[in-house]
């Protein structure tokens, strides 16, 4: 028996005449470079695929995460998607989201960072080129408090200028909106691997300047080699 048949028979389940019922494949005459074999891919050969996919999101752990269960559940309850979602583990740590409706992948999106019990999701666009293995987090959204935040400032446009000494400002929580608890601001940023979190920003005005603390929610470590977060 060849070694082609005996993985015909396995796959069977012990018939050689019984044929798989995965894909059918063929040989595609591999190219070379310096001297080894490489597979080679036309442009446009896999558009359709990547089309398949592009309504997915790559969610990234940092870290241990969740059971897949509870990863399910949670954001299943939170994101309310109108459409079907269909929710992949491909390593530890890292999830593949994929939606049915665009909408419902726009609002997850934007929507976070997504809370899992005490740990965060960090959610982004997959593309072609996206690795499922190790995700180098340039860049995440992060929930910041401000603490003793003058009152002037409890407004889109105040909380805009000091989010921007920070990051990309995203949006604030209800409670600020409501300005029911003055104690602190809460406000969710973008914020780039590409300068270390500052603890503290400086805010000018016409007549003075003031000091602001920074706090932030479950901050990942962040390597100031690598310009990523996730390690040191």
């Amino acid at each position: 028996m060849t070694r082609g048949t005996y993985l015909l028979a396995a796959a069977g389940g012990g018939s050689s005449s019984a044929k798989p019922a995965g894909y059918p494949l063929h040989f595609v005459p591999p190219t070379s470079r310096d001297d080894s074999k490489v597979g080679f891919c036309p442009k446009g050969l896999l558009d359709q695929e990547i089309l398949k996919w592009q309504c997915c999101l790559v969610g990234h752990f940092l870290g241990s995460c969740p059971p897949y269960h509870v990863v399910k559940a949670s954001l299943l309850k939170q994101g309310k998607a109108a459409g079907a979602v269909f929710i992949y583990v491909v390593s530890n740590g890292i999830f593949i989201f994929r939606f049915f409706d665009e909408a419902d992948k726009a609002r997850a999106l934007k929507g976070g960072p997504w809370q899992i019990g005490k740990k965060q999701i960090y959610l982004q666009q997959w593309n072609h080129r996206s690795s499922l293995h190790r995700i180098d987090l340039k860049s995440i959204p992060i929930w910041i408090t401000l603490p003793g935040l003058p009152l002037h400032y409890w407004c889109p446009s105040g909380l805009s200028i000091v989010g921007s000494t920070i990051g990309t400002p995203l949006f604030s929580d209800e409670r600020t909106k409501r300005m029911d608890r003055l104690s602190f601001a809460r406000i969710c940023v973008e914020l780039s691997a590409e300068e270390s979190p500052p603890n503290f920003v400086i805010v000018l005005e016409e007549d003075g300047h003031s000091s602001q603390r920074v706090h932030y929610e479950g901050l990942p470590h962040h390597c100031s080699l690598c310009k990523v977060f996730g390690h040191t």
